[in-house]
Protein backbone atom coordinates (compact mmCIF):
# COMPACT_ATOMS: atom_id res chain seq x y z
CA UNK A 1 0.00 0.00 0.00
CA UNK A 2 2.89 2.38 0.72
CA UNK A 3 4.26 1.70 -2.79
CA UNK A 4 0.92 2.66 -4.37
CA UNK A 5 -0.08 5.64 -2.23
CA UNK A 6 2.91 6.46 -0.04
CA UNK A 7 4.29 9.15 -2.34
CA UNK A 8 1.12 11.30 -2.00
CA UNK A 9 1.04 13.98 0.70
CA UNK A 10 -0.62 12.33 3.70
CA UNK A 11 -0.20 8.95 2.02
CA UNK A 12 0.23 7.05 5.26
CA UNK A 13 -3.24 8.20 6.31
CA UNK A 14 -4.65 6.80 3.07
CA UNK A 15 -2.78 3.57 3.73
CA UNK A 16 -4.41 3.36 7.18
CA UNK A 17 -7.90 3.69 5.70
CA UNK A 18 -7.23 1.16 2.93
CA UNK A 19 -5.76 -1.27 5.45
CA UNK A 20 -8.89 -0.82 7.61
CA UNK A 21 -11.12 -1.70 4.66
CA UNK A 22 -9.02 -4.77 3.83
CA UNK A 23 -9.00 -5.94 7.45
CA UNK A 24 -12.75 -5.34 7.72
CA UNK A 25 -13.40 -7.52 4.70
CA UNK A 26 -11.35 -10.32 6.26
CA UNK A 27 -12.50 -10.41 9.88
CA UNK A 28 -15.70 -8.40 10.25
CA UNK A 29 -14.89 -7.29 13.78
CA UNK A 30 -14.39 -3.55 14.28
CA UNK A 31 -12.61 -3.91 17.61
CA UNK A 32 -10.16 -6.55 16.37
CA UNK A 33 -9.39 -4.60 13.20
CA UNK A 34 -8.80 -1.36 15.06
CA UNK A 35 -6.54 -3.02 17.64
CA UNK A 36 -4.46 -4.79 15.00
CA UNK A 37 -4.05 -1.69 12.85
CA UNK A 38 -3.29 0.56 15.81
CA UNK A 39 -0.50 -1.74 16.97
CA UNK A 40 1.18 -1.55 13.57
CA UNK A 41 0.31 1.83 12.09
CA UNK A 42 0.44 4.24 15.04
CA UNK A 43 4.19 3.70 15.59
CA UNK A 44 4.76 4.07 11.82
CA UNK A 45 2.75 7.29 11.76
CA UNK A 46 4.60 8.67 14.81
CA UNK A 47 7.92 7.94 13.12
CA UNK A 48 6.68 9.71 9.96
CA UNK A 49 5.84 12.83 11.97
CA UNK A 50 2.08 12.52 12.28
CA UNK A 51 0.36 13.86 15.41
CA UNK A 52 -0.50 10.98 17.76
CA UNK A 53 -4.07 12.16 18.37
CA UNK A 54 -4.73 12.52 14.65
CA UNK A 55 -3.22 9.10 13.94
CA UNK A 56 -5.32 7.37 16.58
CA UNK A 57 -8.44 9.20 15.43
CA UNK A 58 -7.85 8.18 11.84
CA UNK A 59 -7.41 4.53 12.75
CA UNK A 60 -10.46 4.60 15.04
CA UNK A 61 -12.59 6.09 12.26
CA UNK A 62 -11.26 3.52 9.80
CA UNK A 63 -12.27 0.71 12.16
CA UNK A 64 -15.91 1.77 12.05
CA UNK A 65 -16.24 0.44 8.49
CA UNK A 66 -16.02 -3.21 9.64
CA UNK A 67 -19.69 -3.75 10.62
CA UNK A 68 -20.80 -2.60 7.16
CA UNK A 69 -18.57 -4.75 4.95
CA UNK A 70 -19.57 -8.42 4.61
CA UNK A 71 -18.79 -10.83 6.28
CA UNK A 72 -19.34 -8.72 9.38
CA UNK A 73 -20.30 -10.53 12.56
CA UNK A 74 -23.59 -8.64 12.87
CA UNK A 75 -24.61 -9.53 9.32
CA UNK A 76 -23.79 -13.21 9.86
CA UNK A 77 -25.94 -13.35 13.00
CA UNK A 78 -28.76 -11.52 11.22
CA UNK A 79 -28.62 -13.94 8.28
CA UNK A 80 -28.77 -16.97 10.56
CA UNK A 81 -32.25 -15.81 11.61
CA UNK A 82 -31.85 -17.05 15.17
CA UNK A 83 -35.15 -17.01 16.97
CA UNK A 84 -35.54 -17.41 20.73
CA UNK A 85 -36.58 -20.85 21.92
CA UNK A 86 -39.69 -21.26 24.01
Amino acid sequence: AMAWIGHISGGLGYVAVIAAVIMASLSGSAVADTAALAAVLVPMMRKAGYDVNRSCGLIACGGIIAPVIPPSIGMIICCLNISPTK
